[in-house]
């Protein structure tokens, strides 16, 4: 058997030199504004009762929404529903993987690699 391929070689990092600093401070600038701020703004909304002008955080902290979750049985329907939906997904989703990973094993043609590809 002959294999075609690329030569190996080693990886270097790319030395960036006085750039090092500008492009950490550019890429922790994006993820503080793209994942940090928003995740921040959604977990403070859910710990307080209102919002808006004239209304000091300290006074509107609470856990009660969390509590009251438990009062509203449509809520907890959707809850359950949500999270049923997403065990029955994930099972049937490494179902059908195993049985393309199985074909493709037994038998490595073009449909099997196809279709391994494919859920990539």
């Amino acid at each position: 058997y002959v294999s075609i391929k690329g030569k190996g070689s080693r990886q270097k990092p790319l030395p960036l030199g006085k750039w090092k600093w500008i492009s950490f401070a550019f890429i922790a600038a994006w993820l503080l504004f793209t994942i940090v701020m928003p995740l921040s703004g959604i977990a403070l909304r859910s710990f307080v009762t209102n919002w808006g002008e004239g209304v000091t955080l300290a006074d509107a902290v609470t856990l009660q929404n969390f509590l009251d979750i438990w009062d509203q049985p449509s809520l907890l329907r959707g809850i359950f529903n949500t999270v049923l939906i997403s065990v029955i997904g994930g099972a049937i989703a490494v179902g059908c993987y195993s049985a393309i990973a199985l074909a493709a094993h037994r038998k490595p043609d073009g449909i099997t690699r196809f279709l391994d590809y494919s859920v990539l």
